[in-house]
């Protein structure tokens, strides 16, 4: 439960976005779905399924390959890596925020355990204090160690020995060596080899297994080099402070050779050493002058950036163009923060176009940025034409970037011809993103033209899901979903399932599904229970024999039936994780709750909001009345439902505890059984 809860909250990139109809899916029945991986587990029956691959543009025309993993694969690695990080923590927890920043895990028993690691800013801030502090104690050499691809050259069987070493179960050794050899080809490789090397780039817990090699690293460096020198690392970047510069040769040499055991290859090109200054130090160590956090805070509260912080912003931008400036010079974290925060200029616009042939590795800034303020500008238009329809992009992943990013592109013939003709499975991504990019423009017939002749998953769920929303004959919608619920891949079965509903499930428990995936014949095999019932006995100790008249009066109406199910189904299932989306999922049942009993009471559907309408229950529920417009007030004010709270002051999420105090405060478990009696006194009533 806990992996599959890291994977939800883990920070939203591009890679996270190819899961959230996955996350979706397999969430809607999370207990049975989990049990029935667990199971398969048990018994031998879990395979770890080949991974789907794509590249992002690195500096010198080099890509950074990204491993999609299924999604039951992910979880089941989140899985593995969680029991690692317990098995492992308490004899690498006296380097953490000392040598060692960045990727710092957090056990499973933590408070917040359904982060993975601390926060990134924090170790930030404590490697750059640390690296502040050794200066003032006369280190003033610095060397920067740097190992290439070093996610692609971890070596298995150095990696099963590693853990070995540190008393990991046998058998969980086994499950991820077999997972890692699977997961190390791809279904888009051109030539399939069998490896024993590399791990998944994309996924968040990929850096518990990286961080246990550099463990070993960290430790017999500083045995032999204590007291000469002070080393540090942020994630795979080394640092080895010195007073003298032949200290730091030295350190060159031993880290190159330790590496080389690790069967690691040294970045030559970002090997070097470094004389810090007085006049240097902070420089070097922020790497720019500007104050990122107050440009954020002026951003944040304004929604733009005040004449003063964008011209401050912007000549940093300009500075990152001077070849002359080689520390400074496309600095990464300068032009990315920049291009996100910027206000519309067309001296930026005009400096990116200039530039864009050294812009490739950040042509997903760019093009938000272009397409944020001058989406209708003929330049830019036609940047993206060129992009798109001639062959002037070195990685296929421009034109999925383009596709993605670019919300005003029109439907054009000629573009769309030249990005579908590529039949190559590497270059999957571009009619993905070709697919997102038609269901935009409304052109659903085209989407469902496009076959997977690529055989790719990710591909197939977004042509099934397509053609679930645009078929509108029932009998054949529902023998597509029905071949779907057969489907092997167990994620295309729940993504079928995802299409059909909780409330109307039991309409697809047929002679045929004895032939569904093992996922959905466990979901089928689930005693049907009553969300709402069940949710009221759990959570607010409300027994079934004083809420069978109220749940029995909703269910008179199937439409509020349905939704009110959804409602608490995802309430319980965002309590504890996402509380701001608990919340709202919360006051949408007490809104319908409150229409229905409106309904009853006066034979009328109310009029106007739920925020005025509630107050109507307080003639006769006054304990409903108060909780319901207390829920509903915060939901206004400490959700996504609004930018700003009441004040205009940006609003502050719900956290997981509030939330709680929250519901105690108002007493809605009172309010929840003053309508349960309600309800029963007036089945009472007209009963003989």
């Amino acid at each position: 439960m806990l992996a599959f809860l890291r994977i939800k909250t883990m920070r939203r990139n591009e890679y996270k976005e190819f899961y959230y109809k996955d996350i979706s899916a397999f969430e809607a029945f999370l207990d049975a779905n989990i049990n029935q991986l667990i199971n398969d587990i048990k018994e031998n029956k879990y395979q770890p399924r080949p991974v789907c691959k794509y590249y992002v543009p690195k500096n010198k025309n080099l890509a950074r390959p990204f491993s999609l993993l299924g999604f039951i694969d992910l979880i089941v690695y989140q899985a593995i890596c969680n029991i690692i990080v317990d098995c492992t923590y308490d004899y690498r927890e006296s380097s953490f925020d000392v040598s060692v920043f960045g990727n710092i895990p957090i056990k499973t028993e933590s408070e917040n355990a359904i982060f993975a690691y601390t926060k990134w800013k924090d170790q930030w801030n404590g490697f750059k204090k640390e690296m502040r502090a050794q200066f003032h104690k006369g280190y003033q050499y610095v060397v920067e160690f740097d190992i290439a691809s070093f996610y692609d050259t971890i070596d298995h069987k150095i990696l099963e020995s590693i853990l070995k070493k540190r008393m990991i179960d046998n058998r969980l050794i086994s499950l991820l060596g077999k997972c890692l050899n699977k997961w190390v080809i791809s279904a888009t490789d051109k030539y399939k080899f069998n490896k024993s090397c590399g791990i998944p780039q994309g996924p968040e817990c990929s850096a518990v297994l990286s961080e246990l090699l550099l463990f070993e690293i960290d430790e017999i460096f500083k045995s032999s080099f204590d007291g000469k020198t002070r080393y540090m690392r942020y994630a795979d970047d080394i640092r080895v402070m010195a007073k003298n510069k032949i200290d730091c040769e030295k350190a060159i040499v031993y880290l190159d050779l330790i590496c080389r055991d690790f069967s690691l290859i040294p970045q030559v090109s970002k090997i070097g050493i470094v004389e810090l200054k007085k006049d240097t130090i902070e420089k070097y160590i922020n790497s720019t002058n500007l104050k990122f956090s107050t440009i954020a805070t002026d951003f944040k509260k304004r929604g733009s950036l005040s004449e003063k912080n964008h011209k401050k912003l912007k000549r940093s931008l300009v500075e990152c163009f001077n070849e002359n400036d080689k520390d400074n010079y496309l600095n990464k974290t300068i032009i990315k923060f920049s291009l996100y925060k910027l206000n519309k200029d067309n001296e930026i616009k005009d400096l990116l176009l200039k530039n864009i042939g050294v812009l490739k590795p950040f042509l997903e800034s760019v093009l938000y940025y272009l397409d944020l303020h001058f989406s209708t500008d003929k330049d830019v238009e036609q940047l993206i034409h060129n992009l798109l329809e001639k062959d002037i992009a070195l990685y296929q992943h421009d034109k999925a970037v383009v596709f993605g990013k670019c919300n005003n592109i029109p439907y054009d013939e000629m573009i769309y011809s030249s990005n579908m003709s590529n039949e190559s499975e590497r270059f999957w991504i571009i009619r993905y993103q070709v697919i997102q990019w038609l269901l935009r423009n409304g052109d659903v017939q085209m989407v469902l033209t496009i076959s997977n002749d690529m055989n790719n998953y990710f591909i197939e769920r977004e042509l099934f899901i397509a053609q679930c929303r645009f078929i509108t004959e029932e009998k054949a919608k529902k023998q597509l979903i029905i071949n779907m619920l057969k489907h092997d891949n167990p994620m295309l079965a729940l993504n079928a399932l995802a299409q059909v509903g909780c409330y109307a499930i039991n309409n697809y428990n047929s002679p045929q599904a004895e032939r569904y995936n093992n996922f959905i014949k466990n979901i089928l095999h689930m005693p049907v229970s009553n969300y709402i019932m069940e949710m009221l006995r759990s959570e607010f100790n409300i027994q079934e024999k004083m809420s069978k008249c109220f749940v029995d009066n909703i269910k008179k109406n199937e439409e509020f039936y349905q939704e009110c199910c959804d409602d608490i189904m995802k309430y319980t299932q965002t309590k504890d994780v996402i509380p701001e989306t608990a919340l709202e999922n919360l006051d949408l049942f007490n809104s319908i709750v409150t229409e229905m009993i409106l309904i009853d009471e006066k034979h009328n559907k109310p009029a106007g909001d739920y925020g005025a309408f509630v107050l109507q229950l307080q003639s006769f529920l006054p304990q409903s009345a108060h909780a319901f417009s207390k829920i509903h007030e915060n939901r206004n004010q400490r959700t996504a439902a609004h930018a700003k709270d009441k004040c205009q002051k940006i609003r502050k999420r719900i956290t997981k505890i509030e939330l709680k105090d929250l519901i105690k405060t108002v007493d809605l478990s009172g309010a929840y059984m003053e309508i349960c009696k309600y309800y029963l006194e007036r089945h009472n009533d007209s009963t003989p």
